[in-house]
């Protein structure tokens, strides 16, 4: 046997309370890792949840609008959206709140205010 062995016995209390605290330290290091990538994994499962969610109703108010023969205008001046019959091109409104539509060929009195159609 050797002397180191013989006079410093292997198994001190500071020893062990050393490899205990590393034990410990390196678990909680595992753990958050774990956990980190766990977290990482459900976000991405998520997004792509609401992604999908959102083509689908996107997708479906498309169709609802297209069997209502509808279509979501937008004055870019006040903001305010109309939903009207997709019956014409273009669409204007007057300054008393009218809806007016035509075709491209129309010539528009210069104050109504052209509605653009609103991006979904």
């Amino acid at each position: 046997m050797s002397p180191w062995i013989a006079r410093r016995p292997f198994s001190t209390s500071s020893d062990v309370s050393a490899i205990c605290c590393h034990s410990h330290v390196t678990r909680l290091n595992a753990q958050h890792h774990i956990w980190a990538n766990q977290q990482h994994v459900s976000d991405g499962i998520m997004q792509s949840w609401q992604y999908h969610n959102a083509v689908h109703d996107h997708a479906m108010q498309q169709w609802s609008d297209a069997t209502l023969g509808v279509t979501h205008l937008m004055n870019p001046d006040t903001g305010v959206v109309h939903t009207v019959q997709n019956d014409f091109d273009q669409y204007w409104a007057t300054n008393d709140g009218t809806i007016l539509g035509g075709s491209w060929a129309t010539q528009p009195d210069p104050s109504w205010h052209h509605l653009e159609p609103v991006k979904l």
